[in-house]
C-alpha cells in the first residue's frame, strides 16, 4: 500500500477513495449523529440548527458528510505536500495516512467542529506558505487573522492559533511589527462586529468575549488497552518522522526547513490545546495535520523498508479489528 502511494498519480485519486471507504466502513454502516461538546461554537450550533429545521439533518447525511470532509483533506493533504515541495519528491502519503490515523478513534470520523476545523487550519497553511518570498501580503495576512477569529465562534479553543500563526509569520517573513499589527486587526474584526450585534440586539453576555475560561491540568487516568495502543502507533511514527525530518534538514531548501519548524510549532499548539482545553478524542484531530506530515516522512525516507510496511499493516489490521471487533470504535 505504501509503494501505491508513494509517487502521485491520478489514478490515487481513486485508490485513496477505495482505501477511505474501506477504513470507514462502520461510519457509512452505522451512520452518527453529529458530536456536540461545550466547546463548540455558536456558529457551529447554528449550523446544526438550521440542519436540523430543512429535514437533511439525519444520521446518514453526517456520515456522508463527515466522509466527504475527510477525503476532501487528505486530497488537500496532498495537494499542499507536494505543492510546497516538503520532501525530495512528490506524494500522496499524507493523505493515505490521514485517512488511516483518522480511522484509529470514531470520533476522529464523525461530524464535529474541530473536524471542519481541520479544514480552516489547512486554508491557514497556504496562507502562511504564501508569505515566503513576496512583497505584497497585507491581505494574507489580515484574512489569517480574520479566519482565526471567526473560527472561535465555531470552536473556542481554535483562538490558540494565534499563538502559532503570529511566530509562523516570523519564521516566513522576516520580523515586523506591521505585520503582526494587520494580523490582530484582522483576529479581532469577527469579534468587533459580533459586540455590535449583541449591542443592537440588547444582548450583552460577557461570556461571548472570554476566551476558554475552562483551563484545567491534565488528569491522569486509566487509559484502556484499545486506546493505549493507539496512541502507541500514532506516537512512534511520530519520533521516527521527527529524525528523519532532522537528519534530512541540510539537505532542504531554506523555504522548507522553515515550512518544518511551521508544522512543528503547529504540533506543540494542537497538543497544548488537547491536554489543557478539550481532553475528549473528537478535539484532539486537530494533532493529526502536523501529525500526518511526520508520519509520510517515515513511510518515505526511512532507511529500514520493512520498518514502516510493518507499522502501516499493523496499523490498517488494528483500524479492522477494532471496528469489528467493536472494541475500538466504542465511544
Amino acid at each position: 500500500m505504501i509503494a501505491i502511494f508513494l509517487k502521485r498519480s491520478p489514478l490515487n485519486i481513486v485508490l485513496l477513495l477505495l482505501f477511505a471507504v474501506v477504513v470507514k466502513i462502520p461510519l457509512l454502516t452505522t451512520p452518527q449523529l453529529p458530536i456536540q461538546s461545550s466547546l463548540d461554537g455558536q456558529l457551529y450550533l447554528q449550523l446544526l440548527a438550521w440542519l436540523q429545521r430543512t429535514g437533511v439533518g439525519t444520521p446518514m447525511f453526517y456520515s456522508l458528510l463527515a466522509f466527504l470532509l475527510l477525503f476532501g483533506q487528505a486530497l488537500l493533504l496532498n495537494y499542499f505536500f507536494s505543492q510546497q515541495k516538503m520532501l525530495n519528491q512528490s506524494t500522496d502519503l499524507p493523505g493515505m495516512a490521514y485517512l488511516l490515523l483518522t480511522s484509529l478513534f470514531p470520533q476522529w470520523s464523525y461530524f464535529s467542529a474541530p473536524l471542519l476545523m481541520n479544514g480552516v487550519v489547512l486554508y491557514l497553511l497556504f496562507l502562511l506558505f504564501r508569505l515566503y518570498n513576496h512583497g505584497e501580503v497585507r491581505s494574507a495576512l489580515f484574512n489569517m487573522g480574520l479566519l482565526i477569529g471567526a473560527s472561535h465562534f465555531l470552536y473556542t479553543p481554535s483562538f490558540l492559533l494565534v499563538l502559532w500563526v503570529l511566530p509562523a509569520i516570523a519564521i516566513m517573513r522576516p520580523f515586523a511589527i506591521q505585520e503582526w499589527m494587520l494580523t490582530l486587526l484582522g483576529l479581532f474584526t469577527p469579534f468587533y462586529f459580533y459586540g455590535v450585534w449583541l449591542f443592537l440586539t440588547d444582548g450583552w453576555p460577557l461570556q461571548s468575549f472570554l476566551l476558554v475560561a475552562d483551563w484545567k491540568l491534565p488528569t491522569l487516568t486509566r487509559i484502556a488497552f484499545w486506546k493505549a495502543g493507539a496512541l502507541l502507533l500514532l506516537v512512534l511514527p511520530l519520533l521516527a518522522g521527527l529524525y528523519y525530518v532532522q537528519d534530512n534538514t541540510r539537505k532542504m531548501l531554506i523555504q522548507v526547513r522553515r515550512g518544518w519548524s511551521v508544522f512543528f510549532l503547529l504540533l506543540l499548539i494542537t497538543v497544548a490545546a488537547a491536554l489543557f482545553l478539550d481532553e475528549t478524542p473528537s478535539g484532539w484531530i486537530l494533532i493529526l495535520l502536523p501529525l500526518v506530515f511526520y508520519h509520510a516522512c517515515f513511510y518515505l525516507l526511512s532507511t529500514f523498508r520493512v520498518v514502516p510496511l510493518l507499522i502501516f499493516w499493523l496499523t490498517f489490521f488494528y483500524v479492522l479489528a477494532g471496528q469489528f471487533s467493536g472494541s475500538g470504535w466504542k465511544i
